[in-house]
Order: structure tokens, then sequence, then C-alpha cells
């Protein structure tokens, strides 16, 4: 029984991460193009395989209290892309996160999923633009946030909705989401305390993700750990993220050391104390942020959820196979046929990958032949054009697997990146070469963006940064790649000692950055 457990405790597990770039998707066309819209409350969340265990999706049960379009329903179905089944994870980033609880208004159109396991009576919906189809209520507050979209009263959202579709709200149960917490915010908002990044927080510019540690200086925090939250970097209008209790460092009555969440962006940071004393610090800027995930586990810390780095893998292999899409240690990319039929864009995404390449020295190659694959876990890197979510540019995808080793300070768990995707959106204007017109999307810039997220890098909040979260169109040629190399190259050589640190991984998993030599041949005799 106990090597059973040892043996549960050393294998490794999947994941996936999907980063996208978010475009604005006009309100009145989120109502038009919505097949249900509905005010309600998550009350339910499980996760499923589709029926060829290609994808996991996580189901929402969603109690229904107002009809604004669609068919009447006491409950609906909101699938979002990702979840955990297993020791499998998959993780899509930025998604839609969604909690129990969670009350708004969904804008959402019929998903074209099969689930294994699900009721194929229940409608599956997902919601329009991703996280832009949620119209999250801000119970303190009494207003409503989305990524592009706020209000602020929730009437006034209301208003709108039935301004567009000229219909009268269908009310399926009578709900007041706001009356019951009318006292505690009104009680939250007399004692919240304004206060000055430069003053009280050090430093006032950090990096997120990287387990750099931010001291924030005031009184009356109480010596019992209370929550500090920051702006989320992937939709800063309507999502805060909470260091979790492992990233508090410390916390005393005038002094709070926490570690940065590789998600937090720039912005205002709020402190929330046992005692029920809040605080508000503003100003802080995030520069840089990297990668990471979060995951909980029975066998690691007693199942305490943890925010792990993304590491990156020169091979891999498992059960004596290789990953196929390793050569020499790089990681190999694919062309879709299609995709390499179109030369300004294959000109276009090469210039922005290769300087990746030359310049941060990660390890990517891009070889023959041709596929006809599209996204799929199917062990190749493949380049494609494809339909993707509406407001959605691009993606870069990531597959990870997850190794656990037995130390003296317990199981630790690393999550290596082992194959990586881009799908580029075939329905939006590009603009591939020259200067992009104010009506087209620059396809370098977007590749140039993606291609930092598939070597570790996250989100930041900053339009003048080449990782800022969404994008509009026109040119974006003067917002340079250049800033985010040194980062890239410390990153290389963090994941070459956490390579070392695993032995069972084996001497072809160890990364090596790209050798200049290879960008910059000696013409020389």
């Amino acid at each position: 029984m106990k090597n059973a457990y040892l043996l549960l405790l050393l294998l490794p597990f999947f994941s996936f991460t999907q980063n996208s770039f978010l475009i604005k998707i006009p309100f009145p066309d989120q109502v038009s193009m919505a097949d249900i819209i509905v005010e309600g409350k998550v009350i339910h969340k499980k996760s499923y395989w589709d029926v060829d265990h290609k994808n996991i999706y996580t189901v929402h049960t969603v109690e229904v209290s107002k009809l604004y379009k669609g068919s009447a329903a006491e409950q609906i179905h909101i699938s979002t892309l990702g979840g955990t089944i297993g020791f499998e994870v998959q993780t899509s980033y930025p998604t839609l996160p969604l909690n129990i609880n969670d009350t708004g208004v969904f804008l959402a159109i019929t998903a074209n999923i099969m689930l294994e396991g699900f009721n194929p009576s229940d409608q599956i919906y997902e919601t329009i633009g991703v996280s832009q189809g949620f119209y999250r209520y801000n119970l303190e507050k009494e207003s409503v946030t989305s990524p592009f979209l706020n209000f602020d009263k929730h009437t006034k959202l209301h208003d709108t909705i039935t301004a567009i579709t000229g219909k009268k709200v269908l009310k399926l149960k009578k709900i007041n989401y706001f009356k019951k917490d009318k006292r505690k915010a009104s009680l939250r908002r007399s004692t919240m305390k304004s206060m000055s990044a430069k003053e009280l927080l050090s430093p006032s510019k950090i990096v997120a993700g990287n387990k750099s540690v931010l001291s924030i200086r005031g009184s009356e925090f109480g010596t019992t750990i209370g929550k500090v939250s920051f702006p989320h970097a992937d939709s800063p209008a309507a999502l805060t993220i909470d260091a979790l209790d492992s990233q508090i460092i410390s916390w005393s009555d005038t002094e709070i050391k926490v570690e940065v969440p590789g998600k937090a962006g720039s912005g205002s940071i709020k402190v929330e104390t046992s005692r029920g004393g809040a605080y508000m610090y503003y100003g802080l800027e995030i520069t840089l942020a990297y990668r990471t995930i979060r995951q909980s586990s029975i066998y690691i810390q007693d199942g305490a959820e943890i925010e792990y780095p993304v590491h990156h893998i020169g091979g891999y292999r498992r059960y004596g196979k290789d990953f196929g899409n390793f050569k020499n240690q790089a990681y190999i990319f694919n062309y879709n046929t299609d995709f390499k039929n179109n030369a300004l864009a294959v000109n276009s995404f090469e210039r922005g990958f290769t300087s990746f390449i030359c310049e941060a020295g990660m390890n990517f190659s891009i070889d023959e032949p041709t596929t006809d694959a599209k996204v799929a876990r199917d062990n190749i890197n493949v380049i494609c054009f494809d339909k993707t979510a509406a407001g959605i540019l691009g993606l870069e995808i990531d597959r990870i697997r997850v190794e656990r080793r037995i130390t003296g300070d317990g199981v630790k768990a690393y999550y290596f990146a082992v194959e990586k995707d881009y799908e580029f959106n075939e329905d939006i204007l590009w603009s591939f070469e020259g200067v992009t017109p104010a009506t087209e999307y620059d396809f370098n810039y977007v590749v140039r963006h993606e291609t930092g997220h598939a070597a570790g890098l996250g989100h930041v909040i900053d339009t003048d940064k080449m990782m800022h979260y969404a994008a509009g169109t026109g040119s974006f040629h003067d917002i340079l790649s250049d800033p985010v190399f040194d980062a890239i190259r410390e990153k290389i050589e963090s994941d070459i000692v956490v390579i070392s640190d695993i032995p069972s991984l084996g001497d072809d998993s160890k990364i090596t950055p790209t050798a200049l030599a290879e960008c910059y041949p000696c013409s020389c005799e």
C-alpha cells in the first residue's frame, strides 16, 4: 500500500494553459449575437471531458432570476474551457473565472460541444467574447464590471439591455442581490482608508509571478492574516486576484510582506484585515509578469492552493516514449499547410518569432514538413489560422506536464510546458506588412505578444507595453519586444536550474539558450 501511495505522488499529470488576446465587442453587438441573456447566480460547477477526450470544460449551473432574451428557464448551464478531472488539469489564460455565488448578467450563445457524462438534453451555453459576456455584479459598490464596459449602477445595465432589445424583462425569481449587503457595504466604505503607494509600498514598481516580495506598511492590520487583493491583469476593470495564504510571507500590526501573484496588474491594491478594516493603496506598478498556475493537491501542503511557475524544457519522455515536438533540446514548430501557403503571414510571423530566438535566446525552431493539424493534444507544435471565439485575436496554447519529487521537506511539484500551439483568428482583417491601417489589426504585433506568452510571460496593464492584455486596430510597430528579452533570459537560466533538480527527467530534458552563432553566423575566413 505504501508503494502505491508513493507511485501516486510521483505520477505526472497534465494541464493546459491558453493565452488569448482580447478585442472589444461593442455591447449592442453582444446583445444582438446572444441566444440568451439572463441575470443569475452560479450555484454549482463541475468539470467534464469532451467526448473525444481532447479538452476539459467546466459547466457552471446558473440559477436564473431574470430573462432578458431567449427562452425562459429556471437554470442554464454556462461552459468555460478548462477544469480539473482527477490528475489532469486544463486551464485557460485568460478565461472567464466563475465561482459559486458569483452573480451578474450572462450574454451567451449555444455551445457546440458534447461532454462525456453530461445530460445531452440540457443545453450548454458559452459567454460571448469569453470574459466579455459576463457582467459581474459588485455587491459592495452596487455596480457592474466587465473587461471593457462598466456600469456604476446595476440598474443602468438593465436599462441599456432593454433599450436595445425593446422587450420586457421576465422575472423568474424575485431576488435583490444587493439588498442584503447594503449595511455591510456601507460599513466597509466608512472604514476604508486610502494610501499612497510611494509612501507605504516598497517597492512601488515590482515584477509579478517570480516570488518578488512587496512590503505594505500601515497600522492596525492586526496579527491575524487577512486578505491582499490586486487588479487582475487579464481583466482589471472586472476582476481582482487575491494573494494566496501561501504567498503571505508575514503579517504584523504595522507591516505585511506578500509575494505578488502572477496575474496581478498595476493599479490599486486592497488590504482587508481580520478585524473588518480595509485599506486601499494606489499607484502600484507591475512592470512585468511571469506565467504561473494555481493548483491544490491533497499530497502537497495538505491541499492548500499554491502558485507554481511554468517552466520550459528541452525534451520530454514518458513511459519510454518521446514527445515528438522536440529536437536538439529545442521546441520544434510546424506550419499548418494553409498557414504556410499565406506567404505574407509567414513572413510577418517569422519577423516576430525570430527576434525572441536570436535576442532573448528562446530555443524555438520552425521545421518541415507542414501539417494538416490544428490546435489539439497531439505532440505537434502547430502554427495555424482557425475560427476562435468572438473577441479573440490570437491564442498561444501550452500543454503542461506536472512532475512531482519527494524531498526532505515533503513533495514538490514542477510544471513543464511540453507542447505549444499558435492559433490566429481567421476572420480578422489582418495587416501583414507595412503600416497597419486604422481598420486592420497588426499581425506582427499579435505574433510578438503571443510569443511573449510562449516564452513564459503573462499580461500587464500598460498600453505602451507589448504584453498589455488587449489590443485594437492600427499599427503597433512602435511597441517593441526588446524590454522583455532580459526577463526571458533570466527565466531560461532559472528553468535550467529547476530541470537539474529533477534527475529523473534525463539529460535530454535540459534546455540550452539559442547560440548567437546560429542567428549571426561569422562570414570571416
